[in-house]
């Protein structure tokens, strides 16, 4: 299916539960208050939802609902509000304006320099603008299907956020603190100095206590509490996997992962670890010997 990844993406990291029947159902709409707890845990802020459980700001909201908390917080960040009516109409399905507007407000577009005209074609407009609805041809208020969603969500979540930050400007999954961005290194099989279910990343040495699937030179996004790995997504950037036959200098024979044989010079303009550590470019010589293994993650044009 066309949103797959997505779904598989945003499943693994806790963003979307899985359904008691096991079925994603993508055609069936998606409420206000499923949405809420979506983008709110998309941010990092499941603490803060549990922590504003207890009370509720709308009349239609009981205090001990499930979603209470997460609404709370989705209205304090200003990601959604309630109707003209001081009702959250939690069951109602979610409009395609309302989900453009989230999902804006959420990258930290708020004013009315940031988005001007008139709501809610200001708000659709901006998220067509930065990339989130590509594939997308609803109008305002069409309710939006699940499938959709998740791929507009999914999307969020690569988008740079609205910032005034020297310090660059990053993806609204990197923003949040929740979510790290890291290579997977070394594992027990490939450095006895980790034990159990210890990986060594681009971060730090974590415990994979989950028993994820985590393959050498992939990079994820990792979710981590005490040391421990919770949650995990794999990122769709492709890697190349080879085997050295030969090496001189900085010049290596190889076979790829299909079995074929080939040469290459070793790149300069690309980070290198070994055993956990960064490496400069100048040791690699001195590193490598016949049938050392070697991945390369692609860039995100493919080079």
């Amino acid at each position: 299916a066309s949103y797959y990844d997505a779904l598989n993406r945003l499943t693994s990291l806790g963003i979307i539960s899985r359904s008691s029947d096991g079925l994603f159902k993508p055609n069936d709409h998606l409420t206000r208050e499923q949405f809420a707890k979506m983008i709110v845990v998309s941010a990092g802020m499941e603490e803060t939802a549990s922590a504003l459980r207890g009370y509720s700001e709308f009349p239609d909201i009981p205090v001990n609902s499930w979603s209470v908390g997460y609404i709370n917080a989705a209205v304090s960040k200003h990601y959604i509000t309630g109707g003209l009516d001081g009702k959250f109409h939690p069951n109602d399905g979610l409009t395609y304006a309302q989900i453009c507007t989230m999902l804006v407000r959420a990258l930290g577009y708020t004013s009315n320099i940031d988005v001007p005209g008139e709501w809610p074609l200001n708000y659709i407009s901006k998220a067509n603008q930065l990339g989130l609805t590509k594939g997308m041809s609803f109008a305002k208020d069409d309710i939006v299907p699940r499938w959709a969603a998740v791929v507009m969500l999914n999307k969020m979540l690569d988008t740079e956020i609205n910032t005034a930050s020297a310090a660059g400007t990053p993806t609204f999954i990197d923003s949040t603190g929740s979510f790290n961005k890291v290579i997977i290194l070394e594992n027990p099989l490939t450095d006895n100095s980790l034990v159990g279910n210890q990986v060594w990343t681009s971060r730090g040495i974590y415990t994979n206590t989950k028993n994820i699937s985590l393959e050498l030179g992939k990079i994820y996004y990792i979710e981590t509490k005490d040391g421990n790995i919770t949650r995990a997504s794999e990122s769709t950037v492709a890697v190349k996997k080879l085997a050295v036959t030969q090496v001189t200098g900085y010049r290596i024979s190889y076979i790829d992962e299909s079995g074929m044989g080939a040469s290459m010079e070793l790149p300069k303009n690309v980070t290198y670890y070994y055993k956990g550590s960064m490496i400069d470019y100048g040791s690699i010589p001195n590193i490598l010997v016949k049938n050392s293994s070697i991945v390369f993650t692609y860039n995100e044009d493919g080079t």
